[in-house]
């Protein structure tokens, strides 16, 4: 597996505005991190990915991980490549995946609407390692 280069969105600068004072700030960013949704002690993403005019020369397709309402970490983007609604629904797993692992996360539950990606996780090993998906700079072994 490479390592991608993500960045993990930060808090919005004006909240940092209202810190009265550093002490605070550091407090505010800690709390951001760890107030992710947790059930069964395991972070909750809520992934997707979609593709409008699939199929066609003009197609769009994008993807999106949603921790809870107001999260600083709630994450969308773009496919690069070939546009599919299939890559992009792999694309949001995989990105909530590492987000969950770069903010230290010892597990997480992936909720998704797409029977593509639970099959995709539920193929056999050989299959797995043949496939590559990238999203951005973002390159990952599945």
């Amino acid at each position: 597996m490479t390592i991608p280069r993500l960045k993990i969105p930060t808090p919005r600068v004006s909240s940092y505005r209202t810190a009265h004072s550093l002490k605070q700030a550091v407090h505010h960013t800690r709390s951001i991190q760890k107030s992710l949704n947790y059930t069964g002690g395991r972070a909750v993403a809520y992934t997707d990915g979609w593709c409008l005019n699939e199929g066609r020369r003009n197609a769009k397709a994008g993807f999106g991980v949603f921790w809870y309402p107001g999260c600083a970490y709630n994450f969308c983007g773009n496919m690069t490549g070939k546009q599919d609604s299939h890559r992009a629904e792999l694309c949001a797993v995989s990105t909530a995946i590492l987000m969950a692992y770069l903010l230290n996360k010892p597990g997480i539950t992936i909720k998704t609407d797409c029977k593509f990606v639970i099959t995709s996780y539920k193929m056999p090993k050989e299959w797995r390692r043949r496939v590559t998906l990238s999203c951005d700079s973002l390159s990952i072994d599945i």
